[in-house]
């Protein structure tokens, strides 16, 4: 079968299964299977795949039509101009997560804060991304998730970046000090609709009644610490950020830079 007939087929099959990027998903695809970029497809519609080919392709096609999300279909995910393995252990990166970039790349720029510390590091693609932006950083990735830390070693071996790692409940082990703590730990309230996440991992998503229960505890282990960390980036639901801006308050921590639903939090004795 022809790339021409291929995407007439595919994208028919797609939209009846009211996927609504379906041309799209099927030409990521077919760049896929083939090994092509886009322009070489387009410019090559009389191109027939093989029967290898055409299987690969058409398990893709069934996995999309249930809603399965490209980037566990591909098995990968572009964050902050890099490449992510993902797999359905993680959550699937989000382009609004890659704030916690912009913003601690301008913080950090004037200090001379090094050891950071990404809480709830699932597939890693925050620390990892740190370390390869500002080399002089020591990062350490944790996660309360043995399996989710394997997904993590497999990027930063990919990406050739220098991390440490440790499975924690979020701070309850951790005894070190670090000068930067950035988190993005599951806030999603309870009852909120699981149509688009259907396939994410719960445990990273879900965060009691109004989603807060996990950072309510971070926040109280903070505050418990004898050395607190300088900086504090989290990430929420922006109807959650009054929330998160009075239990950082409570912690000894005011509100210094917004970004999205990234929020950046400095210890007011600093």
């Amino acid at each position: 079968m022809s790339i021409s007939d291929i995407l007439g087929k595919a994208t028919s099959q797609l939209r009846e299964a009211g996927i609504e990027s379906a041309r799209l998903d099927c030409m990521i695809l077919l760049e896929d299977v083939v090994g092509k970029d886009r322009g070489w497809i387009l410019a090559h519609t009389e191109y027939e795949l093989s029967e290898a080919q055409m299987s690969t392709l058409e398990t893709g096609l069934a996995r999309r039509v249930h809603h399965e999300p490209l980037a566990y279909i591909r098995s990968k995910i572009e964050f902050y101009g890099r490449e992510f393995y993902v797999d359905q252990h993680v959550l699937i990166p989000r382009p609004e997560t890659e704030s916690f970039i912009g913003l601690l790349k301008s913080t950090l720029l004037n200090t001379k804060y090094t050891h950071i510390l990404d809480l709830g590091s699932g597939s890693g693609c925050i620390g990892i991304t740190l370390a390869l932006e500002i080399p002089r950083l020591v990062v350490t990735l944790a996660d309360v998730d043995k399996t989710t830390l394997k997904v993590a070693r497999r990027n930063a071996a990919l990406l050739g970046a220098e991390v440490t790692y440790k499975q924690t409940d979020l701070l309850s082990t951790i005894t070190e000090q670090y000068d930067v703590i950035v988190t993005n730990l599951p806030y999603v309230p309870d009852s909120y609709p699981t149509t688009t996440i259907a396939f994410e991992p719960k445990q990273a998503l879900f965060a009691g009644k109004d989603g807060l229960d996990l950072y309510r505890a971070f926040w109280r282990q903070v505050d418990d610490k004898v050395t607190k960390p300088k900086v504090i980036a989290t990430e929420s639901l922006l109807s959650q950020h009054s929330a998160q801006t009075k239990l950082a308050l409570r912690a000894g921590y005011q509100i210094s830079d917004t970004d999205s639903l990234v929020q950046l939090f400095i210890a007011q004795e600093v």
